[in-house]
């Protein structure tokens, strides 16, 4: 591997009021200093305050503050369920992405993304700015910016608790530290636990498992009466598919998964979709796949999204009308 010296930078962390300035050399090319780099859409500062961040964010959030006002303004009118959607789904995952970090944030940086929320909220339900806060929150259902922080935080340290063969966070003293004002991340989520209450009891995560390498599975290629495709009307194909599911799987012992993939005439292009009650998805193959492909990859992204859902079901059973995907997927030769 050839590293480019011109696009390498190093970036030192420190609380201290003077930014140190080491000299780094990479094969006798003088690399150079930055204050800041972003990685994955988070923007990380010499002093870890995370207020450039921030700003990147509100400034983010401004922009689509103004499709919501246009929404808000228009003359036929937007009822306040459509527009609190709008910004569940289209603004709030920008003012939370990567929010746990943000717990180690001071308030007064956090005081520009609750400002921009106050004012979306605000456009949501057309109140006036001596509206409280609460109030506004109350009737979108919403939570504030530093609810969402202190939530995520403390889900993310209690994962990181539970991290098979790791020691290093269950075994980590909380000792006295020099800084009074600022805390670590371990420091701030043990104070918000305290505050609560939280006693959380450490168990260890789940393994991922296939449920086909713990559990028996089994392939059915007839309904329940033996018939004969071609000679069956199609609603009388209907009704014994329907029997069929409803008599051997019981909808309340078992946990129905629907799959279907498809490959239209004259395109190149295959896409695959499933649906229960706990998860669904479509997932698009495209070029040089066939409908077979297509079949096999649903059956096989289902099986993956059961692995992380096991704690909710006890039986599932997958419908698919290939049955040459369905040998496919019950071959004990076959890997998916």
């Amino acid at each position: 591997m050839k590293i480019n010296t011109s696009k390498t930078a190093f970036q030192s962390f420190s609380l201290a009021h003077k930014t140190t300035h080491p000299r780094l050399r990479y094969k006798d090319a003088a690399l150079s200093q930055s204050n800041e780099f972003k990685y994955l859409g988070v923007i990380f500062d010499n002093k870890l305050n995370w207020k450039n961040h921030v700003d990147t964010i509100a400034s983010r959030v401004s922009k689509r503050t103004n499709v919501l006002g246009l929404l808000a303004r228009s003359t036929w009118g937007c009822a306040l369920s459509t527009l609190n959607l709008t910004y569940k789904k289209y603004t709030l995952l920008v003012i939370t992405y990567s929010r746990e970090p943000l717990v180690t944030a001071q308030p007064h940086i956090l005081k520009v993304l609750e400002h921009a929320q106050n004012q979306v909220l605000r456009l949501i339900t057309g109140a006036t700015k001596t509206t409280p806060i609460d109030a506004i929150t109350f009737i979108t259902g919403n939570k504030t910016i530093q609810e969402l922080i202190k939530e995520k935080a403390v889900l993310l340290h209690e994962k990181l608790l539970r991290i098979p063969g790791d020691q290093y966070w269950k075994t980590y003293e909380n000792k006295p530290r020099n800084l009074k004002k600022q805390n670590g991340f371990i420091q701030k989520v043990t104070g918000i636990k305290t505050e609560l209450e939280i006693k959380s009891k450490r168990q260890p995560l789940h393994q991922r498992r296939n449920p086909v390498d713990v559990e028996q599975s089994e392939c059915y290629l007839h309904l329940q009466q033996n018939i004969l495709k071609g000679e069956t009307g199609t609603d009388k194909l209907r009704h014994l598919a329907l029997e069929t599911m409803n008599t051997r799987y019981p909808p309340d012992k078992w946990l129905h998964i629907f799959t279907d993939g498809s490959q239209m005439d004259g395109h190149i292009n295959v896409g695959a979709g499933l649906y229960c009650e706990l998860f669904s998805c479509y997932l698009p193959l495209g070029q040089h796949s066939t409908a077979f492909d297509g079949k096999i990859e649903v059956i096989r992204t289902a099986l993956c999204l059961l692995n992380l859902h096991q704690n909710k079901f006890e039986r599932a059973v997958i419908f698919s009308d290939s049955k040459a995907a369905i040998l496919y997927a019950g071959s004990t030769k076959t890997v998916i």
